[in-house]
């Protein structure tokens, strides 16, 4: 789950966690799912090998956090109960437009987000902290 932000991650190229993601789940007791916002998380997930069944977005309100969670609760449960599930197919398409829903307060954040552009966290960092 996440927002898009950069974290500053440097342990692992994209390369190496695809073959790491492919690994696992080659192995059959390991689903990997996507859940992004503020960004195109399908093109994301893509990037890992992460299948687009896996993957979806989500609204960074209460409301958006909420469905997402419920959906995930929902399914792993779901999931873990049946010895014949697919690691390809954790979300179905109707789970996925739900999770993506709107709320009122999403127009708001995605201006926000759109509003920051491409500045780096440091920059942002140096703002907020008056560096």
């Amino acid at each position: 789950m996440t927002d898009g932000e950069e974290n500053s991650s440097k342990e692992y190229t994209q390369e190496q966690m695809r073959t790491l993601i492919k690994e696992r789940e080659d192995k059959g007791n390991w689903t990997f799912v996507y859940l992004g916002a503020n960004q195109d998380s399908y093109k994301m997930a893509q990037k890992y090998g992460i299948s687009q069944m896996n993957t979806t977005n989500f609204s960074a309100t209460n409301k958006g956090i909420t469905r997402a969670m419920h959906t995930m609760a929902t399914n792993t449960s779901n999931f873990a109960m049946n010895a014949n599930a697919s690691t390809s197919t954790f979300f179905s398409q109707t789970d996925q437009s739900n999770i993506a829903g709107s709320d009122p307060q999403d127009d708001k954040i995605k201006a926000h987000f759109s509003s920051l552009g491409k500045k780096s966290w440091e920059a942002r960092k140096r703002d907020i902290l008056g560096e």
